[in-house]
């Protein structure tokens, strides 16, 4: 009986330390710019002489933020190149056609003179 009371009680206490320490969402952290998120983690840090005290999480999230604009941008720029690639084929190739085209057209026409 004393070992399940005290077992208990135990588990009270750790399971509130635990919610205890949970940090607060920040939704302000999801949305927006990166320099608007940068700009909301400097205003809600905290100083301490000359330094400035920013919660770990918050600088983690913001950087898995930029990270993951980085890759965006990463992969639009890949897709640009490969159209740009793409639409230099095509330019060549019509390029040829108009040359084979007027050559056609001269041979047409001193055939005709």
């Amino acid at each position: 009986m004393k070992f399940s009371s005290l077992f208990f009680v135990v588990s009270f206490f750790v399971s509130v330390s635990i919610y205890g320490q949970s940090n607060p969402p920040q939704p302000e952290l999801e949305s927006g710019t990166i320099e608007s998120q940068f700009n909301y983690i400097i205003e809600k840090s905290s100083s301490f002489k000359d330094f400035q005290l920013i919660r770990r999480t918050s600088i983690l999230k913001v950087k898995d933020n930029a990270l993951d604009s980085l890759k965006m941008l990463r992969k639009s720029a890949a897709a640009s190149t490969l159209e740009k690639d793409k639409l230099a084929k095509n330019i060549s190739a019509l390029e040829k056609e108009v040359a084979a085209l007027n050559e056609e057209l001269n041979m047409l026409a001193e055939d005709k003179d």
